[in-house]
């Protein structure tokens, strides 16, 4: 067998393997993911795991990277007219991310360093840094194109961050209760108003 059918042989398999640990996950919990659970699902020895997965942490990383992939492809959108409307449209895509990958996004944005027992929060903020950047990006746009007042770049990404995931698990956590479509729209509605005094008219 050539060095490049190993490569995709060994893909394929952490592939599957993967997909196992997602499929458990959405089903059964995060307390479901063990070695042992994700080997047997795939039809491995508990063993062979350890060729792709040094540990259950390992594991979970690789579920979070997953995750954050998914909310990549939330915010991947086209333009939208203008950088302000197109900012409000990606900060729409975390409330939409929220209730369409539920799952993944309590993991992510509110249990990951607990659950996973991920110590080491440089690991977390290289996964997330990407899709940080989408939102800071986005508002440094709108601040280029004289829509909104930023001092200092940084803390309103933090701040519109904070706001987006705050809101998104509130209504998860059922405390908001009204429908999605009403919550959406509450979203869309809160969003507006956080940045107005930011704007130039």
């Amino acid at each position: 067998m050539t060095n490049k059918a190993l490569e995709v042989q060994f893909g394929d398999t952490r592939s599957r393997l993967l997909q196992v640990t997602e499929e458990l996950f959405l089903e059964k919990g995060i307390a479901a993911i063990t070695l042992r659970a994700v080997a047997k699902q795939a039809g491995l020895t508990p063993m062979a795991i350890y060729r792709h997965f040094e540990d259950k942490q390992a594991l979970i990383a690789a579920l979070l990277v997953r995750g954050f992939d998914y909310y990549a492809d939330y915010l991947d959108i086209q333009p939208v007219k203008s950088e302000l409307k197109h900012f409000e449209a990606l900060a729409a895509r975390v409330f939409d991310f929220a209730v369409e990958k539920g799952a993944f996004f309590e993991l992510m944005f509110l249990t990951s360093r607990s659950i996973t027992g991920i110590a080491d929060l440089n690991v977390i903020r290289a996964v997330q840094e990407p899709t940080y950047n989408v939102a800071r990006n986005a508002i440094k746009a709108c601040r280029d194109a004289n829509s909104l007042q930023v001092d200092n770049l940084r803390h309103m990404t933090n701040d519109v961050l904070a706001w987006c995931i705050g809101f998104s698990a509130f209504y998860l956590s059922g405390s908001l209760a009204v429908d999605a479509e009403t919550a959406r729209r509450q979203f869309r509605s809160g969003f507006k108003r956080l940045i107005e005094p930011y704007r130039i008219a």
